[in-house]
């Protein structure tokens, strides 16, 4: 398999996954079309797309740098929108002023926190070596020159396309852009770079003769499990790519993490105000596990099982309510999930409920009202993570 060809096969993965887990956070279908690679240049991104958003994800490990997601403002304001919930027509009109204001970007860039989540998981998959994607700023897409936007690094990208359907109707394109000395690519001469663009990905993507591994048949990847127990991980047949493969491994624990212990999971607008409230229960011999709903929860959980799930509110309303269905899809359904937050109403128990709340929790609460809850809701009644 040639090294352009692994890498495709990296990111139709990542694209397949990226449909499943924003669908998870919206609570709506968002379908991604099969991933169409190509090379760009940078000024096909900044003089042709002028009304788009731009995503900068930092990428660290053994490699570093800067990636980016691109999508049509039009797309990053539905996307946006739908994730808080924005009535249709509201939505419509900001469509339509190309309002992507501070609570829009914001709402945008927790969907891209999501995807960056994915990255970070599907490079653990593929590659042996630690790559890890945090997004970190969304911004307007610029033409040269204007004030106001954010502009891409100038050089040369490998981009990964696909093509948004939210429930069922057609949204527009997301690409993602990485830079080719990530990869270990190198950017085709002119000709090539013609015909990359006129043919599908897997007619770009094929083997290379003489290109394979030891013992297998040329245009064939090595089996899953061609690294053998204690042995170096299998280096894939990539023509001399940087990353070696790790087929066959199993999600990485956090560092510190006791393999799959049961834990409680205890979520907050940041991660010291989940670490505050998670203090009483640690206090009494709980094995709990603190993030910041902003946090790539999925990695976070990486070799634990959660009992049970605490979502903490500073103040009760259906905006807060929301990020129950990113702790949801992180922990899974069957996971009971706990809403802790002051002044609670009727309706708001009911919103809190149609959300994906098990059971609700008045704050302040003392240490024997936080095991009372861990207690009631752990799976099977069992004091796993106490």
């Amino acid at each position: 398999m040639s090294k352009l060809a692994f890498i495709d096969k990296f990111l139709a993965q990542a694209t397949a996954a990226i449909g499943e887990e924003v669908s998870g956070l919206l609570g709506q279908e968002l379908e991604c079309g099969a991933h169409a690679g190509r090379f760009a240049r940078s000024e096909e991104f900044q003089g042709a797309k002028p009304a788009a958003a731009l995503t900068t994800m930092d990428v660290s490990g053994d490699r570093e740098g800067s990636a980016y997601l691109v999508t049509g403002l039009p797309e990053a304001i539905m996307l946006g929108g739908t994730l808080i919930l924005l009535p249709d027509e509201e939505l419509q009109e900001r469509i339509a002023n190309q309002d992507f204001d501070g609570e829009l970007a914001d709402s945008f860039g927790e969907i891209a926190n999501i995807i960056a989540g994915v990255y970070t998981t599907a490079a653990a998959e593929a590659f042996a070596k630690k790559i890890h994607f945090k997004k970190t700023e969304v911004q307007r897409l610029g033409v040269s020159g204007s004030a106001g936007g954010g502009s891409l690094p100038s050089g040369g990208y490998y981009v990964s396309a696909t093509q948004l359907n939210l429930n069922g109707k057609p949204l527009g394109k997301l690409e993602a852009l990485f830079p080719v000395e990530l990869f270990g690519l190198e950017f085709p001469a002119p000709a090539a770079e013609k015909q990359d663009a006129a043919q599908p990905a897997q007619a770009a993507t094929r083997s290379k003769p003489g290109v394979q591994a030891a013992g297998q048949a040329p245009g064939r990847e090595p089996p899953p499990q061609a690294a053998a127990a204690g042995t170096a991980p299998a280096r894939a047949a990539t023509g001399g790519a940087a990353f070696e493969t790790t087929a066959g491994s199993a999600p990485r624990p956090s560092a510190g993490a006791a393999g799959t212990a049961a834990v409680v999971l205890c979520t907050a607008a940041t991660r010291d105000a989940a670490e505050k409230f998670a203090a009483p229960l640690e206090a009494q011999g709980c094995e709990v596990l603190c993030a910041g709903v902003q946090d790539n929860l999925r990695q976070e959980l990486a070799g634990y099982s959660v009992q049970v799930a605490f979502l903490v509110l500073k103040e009760v309303g259906e905006q807060g309510f929301a990020a129950s269905i990113k702790i949801k899809s992180a922990v899974g359904e069957k996971v009971p999930l706990v809403v802790a937050g002051p002044q609670w109403t009727r309706s708001a128990v009911l919103q809190a409920i149609k959300y994906g709340a098990c059971d609700i929790l008045m704050t302040p609460a003392s240490a024997e009202e936080l095991l009372e809850k861990v207690r009631a809701n752990s799976k099977g009644g069992q004091k796993a993570a106490c």
